[in-house]
């Protein structure tokens, strides 16, 4: 008897404790765990009230602002409600979704009126989420690990160039010297070259001036009358002495000034010809008039004509002076001289060398002044490309240097932004009656490097995802390990 008692007053505090656990279940339903001591508090502050915890799911918009004291129904609009998914990821969706006649959560909690029966399908949906979530946490085991490796080799090759740089800046201070050494035996070649030809210049001119001397003092005692002076040449082609030749001696010249060539006899008449027989007579019995008038004439005409020629003769000796003694036409200096042609040969190659080598120094030092991420991890894919083929192009990124399209710059390196988690390039080729082609490289942690997706957000603006175990940090296992608890639940 006295248990039955008991149990019978036991009975209603079990009841009682029941509808308390079941009134507070619905008190905190729509509430996220990380929101749960808030709404477990004596009151709940919203955007411009404090309201009692008892008006909490009370169906009762008391925070219209915001919905905060009605997570769990839909009285008000602004409010959200959380959807645990056990075995697939969580989620939230407006309060105004609840009790809608329609399951939004997997797990079917949003419909708890029973008026629309909600099948739980996380599970089943959640399988192949479970397992990106895995290949995801093993992706970023791998690049930690292989972030481990690309620092270390970071640092070897950044030991390796810096000892390299050291190798090429004694090199640069023996090519400078070796180049000086060149540079002057190349010059004292050219001197003695250079010499050489002064002398001969001199000599030259010295001999022109005393063939002027000769030509002066054979002008002075020129013949006047009866003779006139003619060049000869050597074999050579030098004019040497002039000779004096008797007028009557020399062919009339032609309007060229070329011997006029005899003209070939006229054909006589036949003897039996009775008019050949009287020009001959004729000219038998005019010969003896005629020989006195043609000498008399011969000699005045010599006479007349002899300052003219002596005018023709120095010109024309003149004129083979100057064609003689005529500059050649200015070139570069060069020489045939063998040992300072090969004085030359040696200097440029001395120099080559020694831009060949600035230039390295140059790029050396270029290099150590990037920002190559935490740990100068980047530094390890210096040099290094990464191509994407899609349908219509051919993508190619180099980290910290280009981007193409194809043929086509879309920019080239500019910055880091957002820590080192976006690569910036910019200066790419011009669009057409556009902006210069700029593109943003979003880095996420990945086991290799390589260039998951391009998109084209904007004119001229094209943005990629790039996984790189340089990316990855140990906050990264961590959340992972956060994502990957939802699928145990």
């Amino acid at each position: 008897g006295v248990r039955a008692m008991r149990a019978a007053l036991a009975l209603p505090l079990v009841l009682a404790l029941a509808l308390v656990c079941a009134a507070e279940r619905d008190r905190l339903r729509g509430v996220s765990p990380s929101d749960k001591a808030r709404y477990e508090a004596g009151t709940i502050t919203c955007a411009k009230r404090t309201v009692p915890r008892s008006a909490i799911n009370d169906d009762f918009c008391d925070c219209p602002e915001d919905g905060a004291d009605e997570p769990g129904t839909s009285a008000c609009h602004a409010g959200t409600f959380y959807c645990a998914n056990a075995g697939y990821y969580s989620s939230r969706i407006p309060s105004s979704f609840v009790n809608d006649g329609f399951c939004d959560c997997c797990d079917g909690t949003d419909e708890y009126d029973g008026k629309v029966p909600c099948e739980n399908t996380c599970r089943v949906v959640g399988a192949a989420a479970r397992q990106a979530a895995i290949d995801k946490m093993t992706a970023i085991e791998q690049g930690l690990a292989a972030r481990t490796r690309l620092v270390e080799k970071a640092k070897a090759d950044k030991l390796s160039k810096q000892a390299e740089l050291e190798t090429l800046k004694q090199q640069e201070i023996d090519q400078n010297a070796e180049v000086t050494r060149l540079t002057e035996i190349r010059d004292h070649a050219q001197k003695l070259e250079d010499d050489k030809a002064a002398q001969l210049k001199a000599a030259k001119e010295e001999k022109a001036r005393e063939a002027d001397k000769e030509f002066e003092a054979m002008a002075t005692d020129a013949p006047a009358t009866g003779e006139i002076i003619t060049e000869t040449e050597a074999p050579t082609g030098e004019v040497i002495a002039p000779e004096l030749v008797p007028v009557e001696d020399q062919p009339e010249a032609t309007a060229d000034g070329e011997p006029e060539a005899e003209a070939e006899p006229e054909p006589e008449p036949e003897p039996e010809d009775p008019e050949y027989v009287a020009l001959q007579e004729d000219d038998y019995d005019d010969d003896d008039d005629s020989d006195e008038p043609a000498g008399v004439w011969a000699s005045v005409w010599s006479t007349l004509l002899a300052p003219f020629r002596r005018s023709v003769w120095a010109f024309k000796f003149l004129w083979s002076r100057v064609r003689r003694d005529q500059p050649r036409p200015f070139t570069t200096h060069t020489t045939n001289s063998p040992a300072t042609k090969k004085a030359q040969d040696e200097l440029r190659t001395a120099e080559s060398r020694l831009r060949d080598t600035q230039r390295k120094i140059k790029e050396i030092d270029e290099s150590f002044t990037k920002d190559y991420g935490q740990d100068s991890c980047y530094y390890s894919v210096v040099g290094q490309c990464f191509a994407l083929q899609t349908d219509e192009y051919k993508y190619e990124l180099c980290p910290l240097d280009h981007v193409n399209q194809e043929h086509t710059s879309l920019g080239t390196w500019d910055k880091w932004e957002d820590g080192h988690r976006t690569m910036h390039f910019a200066n790419g080729l011009r669009c057409w009656n556009g902006p210069d082609r700029t593109t943003k490289v979003t880095v996420v942690c990945g086991a290799t490097h390589e260039v998951k997706s391009t998109s084209e957000p904007g004119r001229c603006e094209y943005a990629m995802t790039f996984t790189s175990p340089c990316a990855c940090e140990q906050e990264d296992l961590v959340r992972q390990a956060e994502v990957m608890k939802q699928f145990d639940a």
